[in-house]
């Protein structure tokens, strides 16, 4: 995640780190500032689509993620 700053890819698949996922699943949750910056970074790569890799259940919702299984 933090070799992309300044890259562009037409798809990006992200596996984040445990700090990341807590994040995404509670917004309450300390996401440092680097840690927040490297994710958005990640992110903003994409041309198309961005892929995150999460383990997740039926009781995991996230707002705006669709789930792939």
């Amino acid at each position: 995640m933090g070799e992309s700053k300044g890259l562009t890819y037409d798809r990006v698949l992200i596996y984040p780190t445990g700090t990341m996922r807590n994040w995404m699943k509670d917004h309450s949750k300390k996401l440092q500032p680097k840690t927040r910056s490297q994710f958005y970074v990640a992110i903003t790569r994409a041309r198309y689509s961005v892929g995150i890799v999460f383990e997740y259940d039926d009781k995991i919702n996230i707002e705006g993620v669709e789930k792939y299984r």
